[in-house]
């Protein structure tokens, strides 16, 4: 076999399924796009379920691409052989034409005939069936193997491991692989009927067959799909390291200049250490390039994970974390050519690698000492659950990171506890959601009803009114054929000019009429190309048919089109005054107000945002005109539109251009030009998550009336102040210096009243503890904790007060934190009262929702301290 490079498989593989007639696509984000049952893309079908489901229709049959794709289920893998994080899948597929022969005749074909496999160091799998699934033996595979040279011995039944889903839900069926055996030096040969090692001797090198038969559904049962398909998948990596006769991934072309980086950066780490560095910043730069942003939750976590992982390991190397974001150029370099999106964000990828470094070196360093601290008051070798989970939650010091410097000193993480005390953290902390409650199974009928209909015809760019055909009726819960007075329901015509939502625009209103009845359009919405009009019929009945005349309320429209321009002109400001790492993560646009959501690590200073409300004021008074262009994405791209996070794009995009100022694709309705927007006036800055801003604007006569508002309240604040307009900032500053003045005066009087309004006082364990309600403010209080500690003495204080508002105080004198932390105790006795705080080991506060009497607080803090000082051992 000949060696080859990543490059050259990867070209070959996509030529070989083009000269078989299959389309060749783009790569999706690894982020997936309306697929809650996936956290990253998986594989290379995932994007591509609505096409196995028959939920849309593909231009050919017969598709193939190069995907990568994230398993965080292999994270904990990654440092052997072939486990990786991030990878490229090269993957074909049939959705609906070819099935198991013709497949596996094709995967014959690129793995011997193209890319020069010896067939006697081939193994193929096939699916031994499943008699609780009703799933007889894949015979069809093992006979087409068979037939094209496969010999009898080399063909394995295996179960479970062939059979195949993208997720918990979705399209699935029996899979048949091939392995490549590398040799005695990896495990003893296979011999018919003993066990098949598929992890060290024989390496999987494709997937060269899911067939497709079954929809798993959310109760865990199948069903059978409309049709038969085919889904293929190769590991780049696998197949490279295979061609080359390496033993690792890590010693390929695509990652042997990562390892050579991250041996030369830092000294003194093991190999495996090595590998998981090449590995977690190539999938963390992958990641960030699709938009995500690092957090403690959800797809953020995972580059937060993966980062932390390998500062940890620098840091226990002795050298600068910073040179960390120098594997992005290398990064580059390997791949940019195949994935332009990583050279494109650039800016947003070097930005949030930057900020992690920044902001996790002193977590890692504090956190270390504060792990190191806790180990001296431990009387045996485990760490237990509740203090490793504090450790990650409170501290930041990532569960894996916890485990190695356990095992370097010879302890052990008790895992299950650990475990136990994440699921009452989450158990506590769920917040409900807002979504419509049992509307999936409502959404799917309607799916259902619509499928196979023609794509909506939309003319809303030019008009507001126009004629159509009314193709499908049915209820909310889309049933039935018709709609009559007083019932609301849903509507599909061949055409319409009502805007349906996306893009952060919100579907168009207006007024509907047929011969003999009419009916308001309450909302528009969409699923794939077919627009679903929301109606409530005001008189007669509305079927299938009847032709019907559209009006969309005209100054709505017209009002919604100002705020989603001046959402576009409001993107580019921020990026000119605030930096390029500014990227869009929501918008929301309708006739009253626009909404934008944005990264950006800090509050937006009040000079900076005027210095971005009058830069956008600017370019509306020039009267910029709409240049609006449909064009390809690589035109697009050269043109520098800003392509939006985890957008769903077409082989043709909609280019709209301001001048100089702004060229976004989007999809929207926006004004013909920018002097037609009147005027921009920001009303909030706030934050919406960690490092995520959010900016409310209005425009036109909206921002018109709230600035003679503003100028009325000025005027009125000037009269009752006694001064003029330009003076009123310092009265009130005056007033505000008097205020706090007679507040100490209060406050002094009250201090020669007692501290503590009810006292309790025990030994937990050998620990002196005082629990005490108050009536103070929150300085009083600590001077008074302090005093106990000191004079009492006590090891625990703890103090609420219903003041004000509940807030809750624990004092932990420093040697007693050691083996119990404030936050564990206030963690603890928050929990009965609904309440949420957090702070470090020797003092937390918090608050509470529980509104008790006075007995009732008082016994309900004692009982919740006590238990959790005997649960660490005092």
């Amino acid at each position: 076999m000949t060696p080859k490079s990543s490059r050259e498989i990867r070209q070959g593989f996509l030529d070989y399924f083009k000269k078989h007639d299959h389309l060749i696509i783009e790569g999706s984000s690894v982020v997936p796009k309306d697929d809650p049952s996936l956290l990253f893309i998986n594989a290379g079908m995932a994007p591509l379920k609505p096409y196995f489901l028959g939920h849309k229709t593909p231009k050919n049959k017969k598709m193939a691409n190069v995907q990568p794709c994230i398993r965080t289920n292999d994270i904990a893998d990654v440092g052997d052989r072939h486990h990786l994080t991030m990878f490229e899948m090269l993957g074909s597929w049939s959705i609906g034409d070819y099935y198991k022969t013709k497949a596996v005749e094709l995967a014959y074909g690129l793995l011997v005939d193209v890319l020069g496999f010896d067939v006697n160091r081939l193994y193929a799998s096939v699916y031994a069936g499943n008699k609780d699934l009703g799933l007889a033996p894949d015979e069809e595979s093992y006979a087409a193997w068979e037939k094209v040279g496969i010999k009898r011995d080399r063909i394995v039944m295996l179960g479970e491991d062939n059979f195949w889903s993208a997720g918990d839900t979705g399209p699935c069926g029996p899979c048949t692989e091939v392995f490549y055996d590398t040799g005695d030096a990896f495990g003893e040969a296979y011999k018919p009927g003993s066990e098949f090692d598929t992890s060290k001797r024989y390496i999987e090198i494709w997937n060269a067959g899911v067939f497709m038969e079954l929809n798993r559904k959310k109760d865990g049962s199948y069903e059978k799909l409309p049709f038969k398909s085919v889904d293929t998948g190769s590991g780049l990596e696998r197949m490279s390291m295979v061609m080359n006769g390496v033993d690792t991934v890590y010693e390929t072309d695509l990652f042997a200049p990562l390892m050579a980086h991250a041996k030369a950066a830092y000294k003194n780490l093991s190999e495996t250490d090595y590998r998981i560095m090449a590995d977690h910043m190539r999938a963390s730069c992958f990641i960030l390039s699709s938009g995500v942003i690092c957090s403690n939750e959800g797809q953020g976590y995972i580059p937060r994970r993966l980062l932390r992982k390998c500062m940890a390991s620098v840091y226990r190397s002795g050298e600068s974390l910073t040179r960390l974001t120098e594997f992005y150029d290398e990064v580059v370099a390997l791949l940019g050519e195949a994935y332009p999106e990583l050279v494109r964000q650039k800016d947003q990828i070097l930005f949030n690698l930057k900020q992690e470094v920044s902001e996790f070196e002193p977590v890692i360093k504090a956190g270390i000492k504060i792990f190191n601290e806790r180990l001296e008051g431990l009387d045996s070798k485990e760490i237990k659950g509740h203090l490793a989970f504090d450790l990650v939650s409170t501290h930041g010091l990532p569960l894996e990171v916890i485990s190695s410097l356990a095992a370097a000193r010879g302890y052990k993480v008790d895992q299950a506890g650990y475990e136990r005390a994440f699921k009452q953290h989450q158990d506590t902390s769920r917040v409900l959601s807002g979504a419509m409650k049992g509307s999936s199974e409502d959404r799917d009928r309607i799916r259902e009803r619509i499928k196979g209909a023609p794509k909506t015809a939309f003319s809303g760019f030019d008009a507001i009114s126009s004629k159509a055909k009314v193709l499908y009726v049915m209820d909310e819960k889309g049933q039935g054929d018709s709609l009559s007075k007083g019932e609301t329901g849903y509507l599909v015509t061949d055409s319409t000019v009502f805007y349906a939502e996306s893009g952060g625009q919100v579907g168009d209103k207006g007024e509907g009429s047929l011969e003999g009845g009419r009916f308001t359009i309450l909302d528009t919405q969409k699923h794939d190309e077919v627009f679903l009009h929301k109606i409530l019929v005001q008189e007669g009945q509305v079927a299938a048919g009847a032709a019907v005349s559209l009006s969309v309320a005209e100054k709505d429209r017209q009002r919604t089109t100002k705020n989603h321009s001046a959402t576009h002109l409001l993107h580019a400001a921020l990026r000119l005054h605030l930096g390029k790492n500014v990227t869009q993560k929501g918008s929301y646009v309708d006739a009253g107000k626009l909404r934008f959501d944005f990264q950006h690590p800090k509050a937006v200073t009040p000079s900076e945002l005027l210095a971005v409300e009058n830069t956008v004021n600017e370019w509306i008074f020039r009267g910029i005109k709409n240049d609006t262009q449909e064009m390809s994405m690589e035109q697009a791209i050269e043109k520098g539109a800003m392509a939006l996070f985890n957008e769903n794009y077409g082989d043709t995009v909609r280019v709209v251009q301001f001048g100089d100022a702004s060229t976004e694709l989007c999809g929207g309705c926006h004004v013909a030009d920018t002097s037609q927007i009147g005027v921009f006036s920001i009303q909030s800055e706030s934050s919406v998550a960690k490092g995520i801003r959010r900016i409310e604007a209005i425009t036109e006569k909206t921002a018109l009336h709230e600035m003679q508002k503003a100028r009325s309240v000025l005027k009125e604040a000037s009269e009752l102040l006694g001064v003029k307009q330009d003076g009123i900032k310092e009265a009130i500053a005056k007033l505000k210096k008097q205020l706090k003045e007679k507040q100490k005066k209060a406050s002094k009087g009250a201090g020669a009243g007692p501290a503590f309004t009810r006292e309790n006082s025990s030994d937990i364990s050998g620990r002196r503890l005082l629990v005490a309600l108050s009536d103070q403010d929150k300085t009083q209080i600590f001077e008074a904790a302090k005093k106990a500690m000191s004079e009492g003495p006590y090891d625990v204080v703890v103090v609420a007060t219903q003041a004000e508002k509940n807030s809750l105080f624990v004092f932990v004198e420093k040697k007693a934190a050691k083996k119990m932390t404030a936050n564990d105790i206030l963690k603890s006795t928050l929990g009965p009262l609904d309440g949420r705080g957090g702070g470090k080991p020797h003092f937390a506060q918090g608050g509470f929702n529980q509104s008790l009497s006075a007995e009732a607080l008082m016994a309900s803090l004692v009982t919740s301290v006590t238990e959790s000082m005997e649960a660490c051992g005092g």
